[in-house]
């Protein structure tokens, strides 16, 4: 049984400039440098060295765009299909082995990073909240929603919300 052919690259690009038309050129811009150096990547691997002058054009532009964003998208990440940055990919940061289901909606400040043991997987449909953490070899599963500034280290299941805790006031200010 043959492969299946992946799916057409300008297919996906609509996707993602239809899905993230809100977050901004630049990050119009970098999405459609990630799918092209994704792509070429995997020629590389395919075609050998010779497909090394194709992929340095994305290789730079993402060099150059990283620091303008704050943020570290390796061309080796598993990314599913119309993945949506809100807020843009401001301060996201990305581990190269980590997956990226369909239908995940990313907000600023993320960080989806390896651990000692291995990288997160996000399955479909997953929401997670600005300055969130999900660190080390975890499972999120499919609709689950992780909060603003959680930190996951532990298998998340299907449909669940995971939260920070609450701010606490810990000494009030004198009135004067």
């Amino acid at each position: 049984m043959a492969a299946a052919a992946p799916f057409p690259l300008w297919r996906l690009l609509a996707e993602d400039l239809a899905t993230n038309r809100t977050a901004g050129l630049l990050t119009l811009v970098f999405l459609v440098n990630f799918r092209l150096g994704q792509r070429l990547l995997a020629a590389r691997r395919r075609f050998g060295a010779g497909m090394w002058i194709f992929y340095i054009f994305p290789l730079v532009t993402a060099r150059i765009l990283a620091p303008v964003f704050g943020c570290s998208v390796p061309f080796c990440v598993q990314m599913g299909r119309r993945v949506r940055f809100r807020h843009g990919l401001y301060g996201v940061f990305v581990s190269g082995r980590a997956s990226i289901g369909d239908d995940c909606e990313i907000l600023h400040q993320v960080t989806i990073g390896a651990g000692r043991k291995g990288s997160p997987q996000l399955g479909p449909g997953v929401f997670v909240g600005a300055g969130a953490k999900i660190i080390g070899k975890v499972h999120l599963g499919q609709g689950c929603k992780i909060g603003a500034q959680a930190l996951v280290v532990t298998d998340v299941p299907d449909r669940a919300r995971c939260f920070a805790p609450p701010a606490r006031i810990v000494e009030a200010a004198p009135h004067g």
